[in-house]
C-alpha cells in the first residue's frame, strides 16, 4: 500500500511515542483512580462545562465511544497531553462531549429500556416469537455451528 507523506511522517511520530495506546491509558486510569481530575470544557454544543475525569466518567466514555468514533481518534492523543504535559482540556472536552445532553432529554430513565433499545439491533440465535423450547434448541445449535466453524465458545464467570 502506498502512504502519502503526511501518513508516514504521522506514523513515523506514533512509532516514537514508544509503548502502546493501552499501557499509556492504564497509566492515565491509575493516575485517575487516586486523584480524579475536573476543570471546565466545552462540550458538543461549545458551551463551558464543569466536567470531572474519573474512573465512572471513562468508562461512560469509551461506552459512548460507539456513537462518536472521534473517541477513539482523540482518546491517545488526551492521554498522552495529560502524561506529557499535564494538560487535561483535551481530555475533559471528550468527557464534556461525551455528556452532553441532547435537544430530547426524556424526563425519566429506564434501565430496563436502555437495554432493550440497545440490544435490539444485535442478532439473535432464535425467533424471538417462538416458544422457550424453540429458543434453546436453536441457541445450542447456533453454539454448536460456531463450535465447528471456529471453536468452542468459551463463558467468562465472575
Amino acid at each position: 500500500m502506498v502512504r502519502n507523506q503526511h501518513e508516514l511522517r504521522a506514523l513515523a511520530e506514533l512509532r516514537s511515542l514508544g509503548g502502546t495506546a493501552t499501557s499509556r491509558m492504564q497509566k492515565f486510569i491509575d493516575i485517575i483512580r487516586k486523584t480524579p481530575i475536573s476543570g471546565k470544557a466545552p462540550d458538543g454544543n461549545g458551551a463551558l462545562q464543569s466536567t470531572t475525569i474519573n474512573t465512572a466518567s471513562l468508562i461512560y466514555l469509551i461506552d459512548y465511544a460507539g456513537y462518536g468514533p472521534p473517541v477513539y481518534r482523540d482518546l491517545d492523543a488526551a492521554s498522552r497531553a495529560w502524561l506529557e504535559s499535564e494538560d487535561a482540556l483535551p481530555m475533559l472536552r471528550l468527557v464534556a462531549e461525551a455528556n452532553t445532553a441532547s435537544v430530547d432529554t426524556p424526563y425519566a430513565f429506564s434501565y430496563g429500556l436502555y437495554e432493550a433499545v440497545t440490544c435490539s439491533d444485535y442478532r439473535c440465535c432464535y425467533d424471538l416469537t417462538k416458544s422457550r423450547a424453540y429458543a434453546m434448541s436453536s441457541t445450542q445449535l447456533a453454539f454448536r455451528m460456531r463450535a465447528k466453524s471456529t471453536g468452542p465458545l468459551r463463558t467468562v464467570h465472575g
